[in-house]
């Protein structure tokens, strides 16, 4: 992905080694396309990078899922499967 960019408040969440991470903000301050940008190029750099982005239920698929979706390669270069479900 080379169109994005973190904004120096976001840099510390994609440089970070820690295990488990978070992202916290306010309403479009970019959490939903930061988490997914980071995935995206973990997924690229590991093709057996496991991860799982969770959120209020009702906003997983239309949102979430969409811009992860939108971010992936399309070449087959990375595997994905989307659900609903645990």
């Amino acid at each position: 992905m080379n169109f994005f960019e973190a904004d120096s408040h976001q840099l510390a969440f994609h440089t970070s080694i820690k295990k488990v991470k978070g992202i916290f903000g306010g309403n479009r301050s970019g959490k939903t396309l930061n988490g997914a940008a980071y995935m995206v190029n973990k997924l690229k750099a590991n093709p057996k990078f496991q991860a799982r982005a969770s959120t209020w239920a009702d906003m997983a698929i239309p949102i979430q899922q969409t811009v992860l979706h939108n971010l992936l390669p399309k070449d087959g270069s990375c595997t994905y499967r989307f659900s609903d479900k645990d």
